[in-house]
Parts: structure tokens; C-alpha cells; sequence
């Protein structure tokens, strides 16, 4: 018996106990190399599954990543550690083994299988999308996010190689987060805040106040001005809000355009808006829309003026001006459509080339008690009004006689030389800013009449008197205010426009705003 038992403890000094099970492999009674064989067998038919979305699967063979085993002496240590003489007991005990079988494989080729996979097909690829805001009719909502199936393709591989370092059979890629995610999805709080700004805007429009006339920025224009950036935010195309300010200006600017004008002796001329007329400021206004449509709310409004007028329309002189006749040495001064003053005046001396300047002009300001500054002279005036580079109305007790063609030879620097007793009413019935009409006429006035100034008894017009201090209704029984279109015109023409201004108009030291000295 002792000899049998002997027997069969040699065969096990080759050969692993009954019952030895090596990672899953029965090697009862086999060799380490018979063994060594199996397991090399079985890593033949090693493959791992790849399990994705929707329960979507795909798989590698380890043929097809030149998978392979090799013996590194882990079998050879399992079977020295089983003692021959013990196998009777292993024979009612026996025991299973597990070892991490060392195997080589093509990481390229790993790689290239993977890529071949369904999963990686571009054609059946969805990029995931971000939940973004759309517009819908006229109002805008937040357009679901994508979830896609694009798959993070180097995350993958890394996961790849360390189940198949680790013989694992199966790889869930739900499970270990390879999918990419859109950043944004549409529960954002951020998204929804600004759809409720932007649908502030299906509804917004600006209008602007032009007297009687509008123009109104739909909520159309505002949309196709208004666009979202990357990240969502609200952004205005400033060109365009740009040329809308531009086109607006130009529309309905009219500082240094022309205009026609009814005269007081009922020509027609037309005349140009020197330093008289509406002009909006462009870059002050461009600022201003720029930031009402950023604010989102409705307005009505002006636009910014880097000046104004008196009236609208075509004619945007209105009824308080005051009109001066070159040509026939006459001035009027309307107020509320009321003839306040009607005179005789002496204008820019013509045989000096200081003739008086020609358009629209606006009153710059009122002086009491200037002095009236020249190269050769200094002389004191009790009204001073200028209105154009030095240029301006006021009394001249020097002069002896107002009309005619007196200024030819004895006129001014270019001034509005007035009886003090007229200029005086002027002076404290205007305003600053009043627009003062200047052209020639094509009538010269009647010959001179001495006239000997007087100072006035009175500030203010008298009504009842018909003298030139009362305000009447504008002469000849006419209802319309010089300045409108009426029936039966006497003649009509085209005021010249001069180009000459006041030749020696220097500020007085005195009086930093008075003109020069007339003679």
C-alpha cells in the first residue's frame, strides 16, 4: 500500500492534484505546460463587449488585437506549491486557483478596431447641441438642448486598454460617463431670464417726436437690429442703428439747408439756414438709441439737438422772427405772428465791401450798454444784439438818416444800425434764439428822409397806436405771417447768397461778446 501511495506521489511531483481549477480551467492531472496550453487556448478566444447607449453593443476579439498569452512562470509556482505527498487529501478538497495571465496585444490595433466600431461612425453620429433661444413669430423661446451620441473618443480607448490589461469582458460606457454632454441645457435660469428680456422687445418701439410728424421703430427693425452672441447675450448692430440715425438727420435736419420764405412785401425768395435750423446730434443721439434699446422699455421722445429751431416743417422759421431787406433798407420784427416793428435801417456799407451778411441767422444774444470796438474807434451802444460773426442789431445815434441808399456810402462795419427808439422795443420783446431773416430784395428802397432818432417813451408796443413801436397784425390786411405760401405773390425770387462777413469785427476787451465799431 505504502508503495502505491508512493507511486502515485511521484506522478503528482508532474502533474496538479485532482480538482486544481486555474482561472476557471480544469488542469486535473495536467502538466504546467499541458496547462500553460489551456490557458493559452482560452486567451485565444478572449473578447471584450462594449455596451452603450440604448443598450447598443459592440465587441473586439482578441484575434483581431493580436491577443495572446504568455507564460511567465505562474503556473509552474502554482504546481510547486502543491505537495505530492498530500494528494490523497487534495483528492477530497480540491482548490481553485487565480492569477492574472500575463498576455500581449496591438494597442494600434486595439485602437483601429475601436474606431471601426458603430459607435464611432460619423455617419451615425449626433453632436450634442447646447439649449439655445430661437425666435418664434414675433417673440423668442428656449429650443431644447441635444444630448447627441458623440462619444469621448480617447476617454474610451484609456478605458479600453485597462479592461483588456485587466481581462475584463465587458465595458459600459453609460457607466463610466463617455458620452459628451451639451453644456447648456434649457433649464438654465439664465437662458429663461432672457427670453423674458427678449420678448420685452416683440412689443418695444421708439418713437420719435418731429412737431406733427413721427417716425416710429417697429419692433420688427429693433429685432433685426438685435442679435445673441455665444454666450446668449443680447448685442445691437451698431451700424445699422447708425445709418438710421444718419438717415433720420438728413431727413429732418435743416440747419444750413435752403428754404422758401414769403417776404413782408410779399416776394418770394429762398433762402438758406446759415446758422438758423434743427440739427440733431448725431453722435450724442447714436449713444442715446443705443442705450434706450438696451433698457428694452417703449418711448416716445425728441431726438438729441445740438440745435433747434423755432418751428417744424418746411418752413421751419414759425411767426416770431425778425426780417431784414437789404435792398430796400427795411426791417420787420414779428412776434406770435404780430408785426411788433416796422423801420427803416442802415446796413453794411457797400462801397467798403462790408455788406451785411445774407441768410437764415439765430439770435446768439441780448446786451444792454456794449461797446462797439473798431482798429480806429470805440463807440458805446444802448442795445446790442449780435447774431453772426459779429454781426449784430443795434442803435446808431450817429447815423442821420435810416433807409434809402444812405448805407451805400454811409453804412455800417455790417451791423443792423436801428433808431434807438425801435431797437429798444426790439430788444425787450426778443429772445435769444429768435431767427433773423437777412436777403436782398428786388425793390431798392424810395430816397432818404432825415430822421432824428428820439429815445423811446415805452418798453413795450402800444396796440392802439399806428406808429412803427405798435404790434398790429402784419401790414396790408394780410392774415398769413410772412413766411407762409398765400395767394397772389407780387414777385418771386432767389435771395443772393453773400459770402462776405463783417471785415473788422473784433470782441471789445470790455465786452468779450460785442462786435466791432461801426462807423
Amino acid at each position: 500500500m505504502i508503495a502505491i501511495y508512493m507511486g502515485v506521489s511521484v506522478y503528482f511531483m508532474k502533474h496538479f492534484f485532482p480538482g486544481s481549477i486555474i482561472n476557471g480551467i480544469d488542469c486535473s492531472s495536467k502538466t504546467v505546460e499541458e496547462a500553460e496550453n489551456m490557458i493559452a487556448n482560452k486567451v485565444q478566444d478572449y473578447s471584450i463587449t462594449i455596451v452603450g447607449m440604448d443598450g447598443k453593443e459592440g465587441s473586439i476579439s482578441g484575434a483581431r488585437m493580436n491577443f495572446a498569452y504568455v507564460a511567465n512562470g505562474q503556473v509552474q509556482a502554482l504546481k510547486d506549491s502543491q505537495n505530492p505527498l498530500v494528494w490523497l487529501y487534495a483528492y477530497f478538497n480540491p482548490e481553485s486557483y487565480s492569477m492574472v495571465a500575463k498576455t500581449t496585444y496591438d494597442k494600434e490595433a486595439l485602437r483601429s478596431s475601436m474606431e471601426k466600431l458603430e459607435f464611432f461612425d460619423e455617419t451615425k453620429i449626433v453632436k450634442p447641441e447646447d439649449a439655445k433661444i430661437v425666435q418664434a413669430g414675433t417673440g423668442y423661446r428656449v429650443e431644447n438642448e441635444v444630448a447627441g451620441n458623440e462619444l469621448d473618443k480617447e476617454k474610451v480607448f484609456e478605458l479600453l486598454v485597462k479592461a483588456v490589461d485587466e481581462g475584463d469582458a465587458k465595458l459600459d460606457l453609460v457607466e463610466n460617463d463617455c458620452y459628451l454632454k451639451p453644456a447648456v441645457y434649457a433649464t438654465d435660469e439664465s437662458l429663461t431670464k432672457k427670453v423674458e428680456v427678449l420678448n420685452k422687445y416683440s412689443n418695444m418701439t421708439v418713437t420719435y417726436e418731429f412737431g406733427s410728424d413721427q417716425e416710429v421703430i417697429s419692433s420688427d427693425t429693433i429685432n433685426q437690429w438685435m442679435s445673441l452672441d455665444v454666450n446668449n447675450n443680447i448685442t445691437f448692430n451698431e451700424s445699422e442703428v447708425s445709418d438710421y440715425v444718419d438717415r433720420l438727420a438728413d431727413d429732418y435736419d435743416t440747419y444750413g439747408r435752403s428754404q422758401p420764405f414769403k417776404t413782408s412785401r410779399g416776394e418770394h425768395v429762398t433762402i438758406q439756414n446759415v446758422t438758423y435750423g434743427w440739427q440733431i446730434d448725431r453722435d450724442g443721439e447714436k449713444k442715446e438709441l443705443m442705450n434706450i434699446l438696451k433698457e428694452g422699455k417703449s418711448v416716445s421722445r425728441e431726438p438729441v439737438y445740438a440745435q433747434t429751431a423755432f418751428a417744424r416743417g418746411e418752413n421751419d422759421i414759425g411767426d416770431t422772427y425778425v426780417e431784414i431787406d437789404y435792398n430796400f433798407q427795411h426791417m420787420w420784427y414779428y412776434k406770435n405772428g404780430n408785426l411788433v416793428i416796422d423801420t427803416d435801417v442802415v446796413t453794411g456799407n457797400t462801397s467798403k465791401n462790408y455788406d451785411s451778411p445774407i441768410g437764415v441767422f439765430t439770435l446768439q444774444d441780448k446786451e444792454r450798454d456794449a461797446t462797439l470796438v473798431g482798429e480806429d474807434y470805440r463807440t458805446p451802444v444802448s442795445y446790442w444784439m449780435p447774431y453772426y460773426n459779429g454781426v449784430g442789431i443795434h442803435d446808431a445815434n450817429w447815423q442821420p438818416v435810416f433807409g434809402g441808399d444812405w448805407y451805400k456810402t454811409h453804412g455800417s462795419h455790417g451791423c443792423i444800425n436801428t433808431p434807438i427808439n425801435i431797437v429798444s422795443v426790439i430788444y425787450d420783446n426778443i429772445e435769444v434764439g429768435t431767427p433773423i431773416i437777412c436777403y436782398q430784395g428786388s425793390t431798392a428802397a424810395p430816397p432818404n428822409t432825415p430822421v432824428t432818432p428820439v429815445a423811446p417813451e415805452t418798453n413795450t408796443p402800444q396796440s392802439e397806436s399806428n406808429t412803427s413801436q405798435s404790434e398790429t397784425n402784419k401790414p396790408d390786411g394780410e392774415t398769413n405771417k410772412p413766411g407762409s405760401e398765400t395767394n397772389t405773390p407780387e414777385s418771386e425770387t432767389t435771395a443772393p447768397q453773400s459770402e462776405n462777413t463783417p471785415q473788422t469785427d473784433i470782441p471789445s476787451p470790455e465786452n468779450p461778446d460785442s462786435p466791432d465799431g461801426e462807423e
